[in-house]
């Protein structure tokens, strides 16, 4: 009978256990998903950036010589490239998330489409340079940072005429 009672207590005591670290490793899942926030627009976290020191980086690694940014002064390219320059940021029908402006500097090729004919090699890669053995972590960031702030979202203005409407059917 004492061994019964032992073994019900170890028992119990082991559930009690188990309890506790399914309930803390369940805390502690919760907690690395809230870091990630999955349905966060990024999608992933990185260090946060500063946009002056974006600018800095921008111009210190030549972006300038392909890229413009909507609304501010920049050193100019050269002219001869003036056809090939690429604005970023500005009024756009959809927002450029953190995770596609990382995307299209570490793996520019990824959002360029091959058959557009325009910024692309022969092998249809992209004209950008590969960034990725050249540039920190921190000037990622910061150049992320800078270019975000210079997309603006807009919705524009519904005209039936420009949308699909079923067996022709518009509303007055």
């Amino acid at each position: 009978m004492k061994t019964a009672k032992k073994t019900g207590k170890r028992t119990k005591a082991l559930r009690v256990l188990v309890t506790i670290l399914i309930v803390g490793a369940l805390l502690y899942l919760g907690q690395v998903l809230y870091l990630l926030r999955a349905d966060s627009p990024r999608g992933f976290v990185l260090p946060e950036g500063n946009s002056a020191k974006g600018k800095a980086a921008f111009v210190a690694l030549n972006c300038v010589q392909c890229h413009t940014v909507y609304g501010i002064d920049l050193p100019t390219p050269p002219a001869d490239q003036a056809e090939e320059i690429v604005t970023l940021g500005g009024p756009r029908q959809s927002a450029k998330t953190y995770g596609q402006i990382v995307t299209s500097i570490m793996h520019p090729s990824a959002d360029i489409y091959a058959n557009e004919g325009r910024y692309v090699n022969a092998e249809g890669a992209s004209l950008m340079p590969d960034y990725k053995s050249e540039m920190t972590v921190e000037q990622l960031v910061n150049i992320v940072t800078f270019l975000q702030a210079h997309y603006e979202f807009f919705v524009p203005d519904y005209d039936p005429r420009f949308y699909y409407a079923p067996y022709n059917y518009i509303t007055p």
